[in-house]
């Protein structure tokens, strides 16, 4: 039995331009309607590892195309060892998730980017739901009260009043609504 053997060489390189996150992940936001829309911010920090001051900038147009993600700033200069931060905003403006992928070029090179920035998000209408789709009261004797308990959850309210009603076919009935959590 014969081995087939070859010699493979390689060489670290260390990163010249570092990111930390190069995905900016918003998750689930409450789109604001009817009033001002309030943006959402996440910071990334940008770091120059090199030897050498590196200019950098990201490709505009993926960002003005996706209407939802801004970068400030887009571009600049980071000395050697120096680092900066670099604000990410969303803003949705309809409940779907949103990706959006961004070339960053070093030193003014835009014929291949050095890395690619992904940003993602998702746009949610406020909603109020249960914890359940039915309460369904145990079986008792007359005169022994029945409990149930559920949880009113609400998604993107901020001051929430709950003024509950029971329908007219129940309201006959000894119910009785209390609310534990105020």
């Amino acid at each position: 039995m014969s081995c087939l053997n070859r010699g493979v060489r390689g060489v670290g390189v260390k990163p010249r331009f570092l990111l930390e996150p190069t995905v900016v992940n918003f998750k689930t936001k409450v789109i604001a309607k009817g009033s001002k829309p309030l943006p959402f911010h996440h910071d990334v920090t940008i770091t120059n590892p090199d030897h050498n001051a590196i200019g950098w900038s990201i490709d505009r147009e993926a960002l003005d195309d996706s209407k939802v993600f801004q970068m400030n700033p887009t571009e600049g200069r980071l000395e050697p060892g120096a680092f900066s931060t670099v604000r990410v905003t969303f803003n949705p403006l309809e409940p779907i998730e949103y990706v959006c992928k961004v070339p960053l070029y070093l030193d003014g090179d835009r014929a291949k980017p050095y890395l690619m920035i992904e940003f993602r998000g998702e746009g949610a209408d406020a909603k109020i739901y249960f914890d359940r789709r039915e309460v369904i009261l145990p079986c008792t004797p007359l005169e022994i009260p029945a409990r149930a308990t559920f949880m009113v959850c609400h998604n993107g309210y901020e001051n929430l009043e709950l003024r509950p009603k029971i329908a007219n076919e129940v309201g006959k009935l000894p119910i009785e609504l209390n609310f534990p959590d105020g």
